[in-house]
């Protein structure tokens, strides 16, 4: 089985300012876009005086890059972004792969099926305006807040590679614990690969639809630890 690989995704960057139609397309030329490395805001950071306008609007994010090749189903790619401010449209030559709101909580795109062999060319469309998501609702918008960041790719991304079956989360409850069958309940998310309901093993329910967008057969690595 392939193990968990995961590397930093911040350099080779290309920042092309304010987005115009097709520059998200993997044939857009992007040579005069600005070479940057994450993280990166889209404009400069200040001590004070910030002018949100001058962040509020949609950009344009480009990467080139390669995965090797791996024997097919043996392995998943993802794309790790730990903060967009603060909506992300993200397409991987030219399919979009994941849309994220919220500028505050980290986020993945599986890239794996839609990976090329050679060049592949992911985008990030970046929408930094004043938008119905954390820390939005002032009615005075941007300029009403004094702990905004300015828009951006403003945190780390990583390139991480997975077996094709994977544990994506666990989750630990205590219960019971003043009394003595006390337990911890310890529920494990198995992530499988995309597949079609009549796929899932015998008496489990067709797939549920993540936040993510992976598909799941619930009910799978699900168990209860008892503490003695």
């Amino acid at each position: 089985m392939t193990s968990q690989h995961r590397t930093t995704f911040n350099e080779g960057w290309r920042f092309g300012g304010r987005y115009m139609p097709g520059s998200a397309d993997p044939g857009f030329d992007d040579r005069g876009f600005t070479q940057i490395t994450l993280p990166h805001t889209v404009t400069p950071l200040s001590w004070g005086d910030w002018d949100p306008a001058s962040w509020e609007g949609v950009w344009i994010y480009r990467k080139h890059f390669r995965v090797r090749l791996r024997p097919a189903g043996r392995s998943r790619v993802f794309a790790d972004f730990d903060g967009v401010m603060a909506d992300a449209t993200v397409l991987l030559n030219g399919t979009t792969v994941a849309t994220h709101r919220g500028g505050y909580l980290p986020f993945s795109a599986e890239l794996t099926g839609s990976l090329r062999p050679e060049d592949n060319v992911l985008a990030v469309v970046v929408d930094s305006r004043w938008l119905p998501v954390p820390p939005a609702g002032h009615a005075r918008g941007a300029a009403s807040i004094d702990f905004l960041q300015p828009g951006g790719i403003y945190r780390d991304a990583a390139l991480r590679v997975v077996p094709e079956v994977f544990l994506a989360d666990v989750f630990a409850k205590p219960t019971q614990v003043l009394s003595p069958g006390r337990s911890v309940l310890v529920q494990a998310t198995t992530a499988l690969h995309q597949d079609p309901p009549d796929r899932c093993p015998p008496g489990r329910d067709p797939p549920d639809v993540r936040r993510d967008d992976q598909a799941f057969c619930p009910g799978l690595g699900r168990g209860r630890v008892r503490l003695r």
